[in-house]
């Protein structure tokens, strides 16, 4: 436990710090850093799927960091510079992308990230889908403020087909949680060369509370395929916790993961990208569907302890569940309200510097 918290804390000292440093090979440190932290955490069950995970892990990290180390060099050669803030020609701007979206997991190498989340355990896999992704997350939106949006919308776009269309046929819990991270993460990149970084850090922090309880209900019930998380129904906070999950993730209104969405087509259509707004409503209602077939199906196999949990689960739980209950909620509220202060009823917090 000693050694795992000593790699956390190099992991969010090279978080914070890569948010203070406008260097470039600085950055590039920090990330490699906070990289190689993470393997000995995703290592610790030695089992040979997780071990087959940390290899993946390990190698496609490793091309994801040549590749931008590239483009760092490539931009330096052109500019004599490696501040991150400037100008970024449609070259530069390849390399760079292409080495932050193999480290963050989505399209063109996507594939390496969802073998990887299926093989590890849910504690470690939320390092992996979570934490990992801060800092290419972060570049990622800086340099797409000052780069050609085409390489984002081919990158986002590609990333939500392949995370809608692969999900339909999708059982297993761990897998749809990668695919839904590949899908969700292609909307932000469309969107950042739109997005101030504050707004593109907050939509990240939505995804995060949207996810993050199904990693902790998956970790307590051991929950490898989705039939059988039935065991959660023997609890009515976890399973409303679960229900409202996978529903805010599949953006089912009012929920926290509709107005995630809703936010993001609102910029689109501002910047007149009503054909990328089509194409992703399409997609949309993909993934509302095979989301929507799961929840109903877990419903139904719940339905005769459901009277049950409502008269008695609840009340009887222990503290830690609703203290967890409680916290979700709060949460949720809360950034169900900021997202209305953010989205369309406050346009000039959008675009600060129209």
């Amino acid at each position: 436990m000693n050694v795992s918290f000593f790699y956390i804390f190099f992991i969010i000292v090279s978080i914070v710090c890569s948010f203070f440093s406008s260097n470039w090979l600085l950055l590039w440190l920090w990330l490699e850093l906070s990289s190689l932290c993470l393997i000995p955490i995703i290592s610790k069950v030695s089992n040979l799927r997780s071990i087959e995970s940390t290899i993946k892990y390990y190698i496609f990290q490793a091309l994801g960091s040549v590749i931008l180390l590239f483009g760092i060099l490539i931009r330096c050669f052109f500019l004599n510079e490696f501040m991150i803030f400037g100008n970024y020609n449609i070259f530069v701007s390849f390399f760079i992308v292409l080495g932050l979206s193999i480290k963050i997991g989505i399209f063109p190498l996507h594939f390496w990230f969802i073998d990887v989340v299926s093989g590890l355990k849910f504690y470690e896999g939320a390092f992996v889908v979570i934490i990992s992704k801060v800092i290419p997350l972060y570049l990622l939106m800086v340099v797409g403020s000052f780069s050609n949006s085409s390489i984002y919308w081919v990158e986002g776009m590609i990333s939500v087909v392949v995370g809608s269309f692969f999900g339909l046929s999708q059982i297993q819990l761990r897998k749809l949680i990668g695919l839904s991270s590949v899908a969700h993460l292609g909307w932000l990149i469309i969107l950042f060369p739109y997005l101030s970084l504050w707004i593109s850090g907050f939509l990240f922090l939505v995804y995060v509370v949207m996810s993050f309880p199904l990693f902790v209900i998956g970790s307590l019930y051991s929950s490898e395929h989705f039939f059988k998380v039935k065991n959660v129904w023997n609890n009515f906070s976890f399973s409303f916790i679960f229900c409202i999950s996978i529903l805010s993730l599949a953006g089912f209104p009012p929920l926290v993961g509709f107005f995630y969405k809703w936010i993001m087509l609102y910029f689109l259509v501002i910047n007149d990208g009503y054909v990328t707004v089509a194409i992703l409503i399409i997609l949309s209602l993909i993934s509302l569907y095979f989301y929507l077939n799961l929840f109903f199906t877990l419903v139904s196999l719940s339905w005769p302890n459901l009277k049950f949990l409502l008269s008695s689960s609840y009340y009887y739980g222990n503290l830690k569940e609703k203290v967890f209950f409680v916290f979700f909620v709060f949460v949720n509220l809360l950034i169900f309200f900021l997202m209305l202060y953010v989205g369309p009823l406050n346009v000039e917090f959008i675009f600060p510097y129209n």
